[in-house]
């Protein structure tokens, strides 16, 4: 995962400009600096959508039974949300294999909440 983000960072140029518009002398930055520069945000975001923590998911129980697309889903049962297909659906997501951050920005440069995107899962 932090192979990913850093050559994705490393080749930005946009994102190496407002980074170095918010750290002074090449001074660390702290939370409140990346806060100030979305498209670090959204490139983490992409990093975790391409290579999830836990790809296979975490595994729940079905607290009461359920039907999903005709299928019984008895009370008890562990179920797996594959976390890393769900980040590559091309029903969610164009061009999934792709790193793209600006897929979190909305038509006013604003940070959007993709529901698709689930990378510490469903509380």
């Amino acid at each position: 995962m932090i192979k990913i983000l850093i050559t994705s960072l490393k080749s930005n140029n946009e994102l190496q400009k407002q980074l170095d518009l918010v750290s002074t002398n090449g001074a660390v930055i702290d939370l409140e600096q990346i806060e100030s520069v979305p498209l670090l945000k959204a490139c983490v975001f992409e990093t975790m959508r391409l290579r999830p923590v836990a790809p296979s998911g975490i595994p729940r129980a079905v607290n009461n039974e359920i039907w999903i697309l005709g299928f019984r889903i008895p009370k008890g049962t562990m179920v797996l949300p594959l976390q890393w297909a769900m980040h590559r659906d091309v029903k969610y997501w164009v061009n999934p294999l792709a790193f793209q951050p600006q897929r979190f920005f909305d038509e006013d440069g604003n940070i959007i909440n993709n529901k698709a995107f689930m990378p510490f899962q469903a509380g």
